[in-house]
This record gives C-alpha cells, structure tokens and sequence, in this order.
C-alpha cells in the first residue's frame, strides 16, 4: 500500500505557491499513491491573517486539489490552520468546516493498517500563541483507540506537530545559558508520556510529522519517528536549512515494514 505524506503546504495568493504546488501534485500522481495525507498547516498563515484573507487562502488550496488530483485524501489541522481573530472555542470551527471534519482527530483504517490522526494544536487560554500537546479528552480517546486495536493491526500515528524529533533541537538557536530549550510549540511537551503509551503496543510501527520544515528520522523503542520536512519548504522560497521542499514517500507492507523516501519537489 502506497501513501504520499505532504505536510506544510502553506498555499497563499502568490504565484510561486501555486506553482510549486501543482508541480508537487503532478509527481504526487505519478506515484500512483492509494491515498494521501496532508499533515497540516495546509495554509497561510490563519494564526496571523484576518478571516477574509485565510478564506481566499482556503479558495486556492481547494481550487488547486480539485483541479490537479483525484487521489483520496485525509486531513490534519495544523497550527496555521486555526484562526486566532475569533473566540477560542470557534478557532478551529472555520478549518473542520473547509476540510469536511467532524472533528480535528480520528482514526482511518485501510488494509491491514489503521492511521491515527492527531490534533497537536492546543491554544493558549489568550490565544497569544500555541503549544504542542493534546488536551485531555483527546489523550483519553488515543489510549482506548490503541486498547481497542487487534494487536495483529499495524499502526501509523500521525501528528502535525513532532511527537519526538532530532530536528526540533536545530530550529534556531535553541541553546540558553548552557542548556538546551526546546520550545513547546516546537514538540509535545507531552512527548514522554506517549513514549511510555506507545511502549505498550508493538503494532505502533510509524509516527510521521511535520511542521517544523526539516526532514529527520528518529528510532526509538522500536518506533520510528519521522519528520516529513515541508512541501513549501522555506514558505516558497527554497530550501529551510538544508531541507529542500519536498514530501514523503511511504510503502507499507502487509507483514508491518516499511520503505520511507523523502521525494524532493521539482519545480
């Protein structure tokens, strides 16, 4: 079973975007993936932006999808999907409305896999900004989704933000007063607490990731840990650090193995 990974698309009204990708989804078909998962911050930028501005954002991340592939998709929220201009408690309404969400996490199962879609996005109180984490109702949901999974199904879980990540370590200068300061909006702070969860179920193969627009791979407890860079690489401006644009590649086999390849786009 194939599956295209595209995260940090960051469609805007430029023509660079669009260009870069429609070329992406012209590679993206020549795959001949069964299906895609777009990982999140699928626009640019609703953190910042007023709601008319994300809505036109929205009108071409649409427009482009339905004019340049028919391959199924599902869809993740990331942090610059959600609107800080309005109330707390409606910021992410706009971004399930555009993506036909029932809600922000869920599970999808195909062949002898199941897919386990997070919402890492959770807001201040203020709305000031966002840290990387789920909130309780969803932990709960996670813990008897993996309870209620036959240990003989093997498992991807998939999160905008890194769950655990080399790269988040090379974003910036990260080193303060001698240590290491990893921010919280950079990797879950509830990253141990999920290690130690996912230690109790081997059918957890993958967790793949995105965000922070570098490429990493990282094994842990028999887990491996991917983050996919970026689709918009440096927000349409080339590479971000020494990752060019581009998005991940997965075969999945029915025996719970993998092949990963990290395709660069050619724009």
């Amino acid at each position: 079973m194939r599956l295209i990974h595209l995260t940090d698309i960051h469609i805007n009204a430029t023509p660079e975007a669009e260009t870069g990708l429609r070329a992406c989804l012209e590679q993206v078909n020549a795959l001949a993936p069964e299906f895609i998962i777009n990982g999140g911050d699928s626009v640019r930028d609703a953190l910042k932006d007023d709601p008319a501005t994300v809505d036109i954002h929205w009108e071409h991340f649409h427009r482009i999808f339905n004019e340049e592939t028919k391959i199924p998709i599902e869809h993740l929220v990331g942090n610059h999907d959600v609107l800080a201009a309005v109330p707390a408690e409606q910021a992410k309404e706009s971004v399930k409305q555009q993506l036909s969400l029932a809600n922000t996490y869920r599970s999808v199962i195909r062949e002898n896999w199941k897919f386990i879609l997070l919402d890492s996005t959770r807001l201040k109180p203020d709305q000031s900004w966002y840290e990387a984490g789920l909130d309780p109702a969803q932990l709960d949901w996670l813990k008897l989704e993996l309870q209620q999974t036959p240990p003989d199904q093997h498992i991807c879980v998939v999160s905008h933000i890194p769950i655990l990540a080399a790269c988040t370590f090379l974003d910036g200068d990260n080193v303060k007063d001698g240590n290491w300061v990893v921010p919280g909006a950079w990797m879950h702070l509830d990253a141990a607490e999920l290690v130690n969860l996912f230690a109790n179920y081997p059918n957890i193969k993958l967790c793949l990731s995105g965000h922070i627009h570098l490429h990493d791979r990282v094994q842990y407890n028999g887990i491996t840990y991917i983050c996919s860079g970026a689709v918009s690489g440096n927000w349409w401006k080339g590479s971000y650090q020494q990752t060019p644009p581009g998005f991940g590649l997965i075969d999945l086999n029915a025996d719970g193995s993998f092949h990963y390849e990290y395709i660069l786009v050619e724009n």
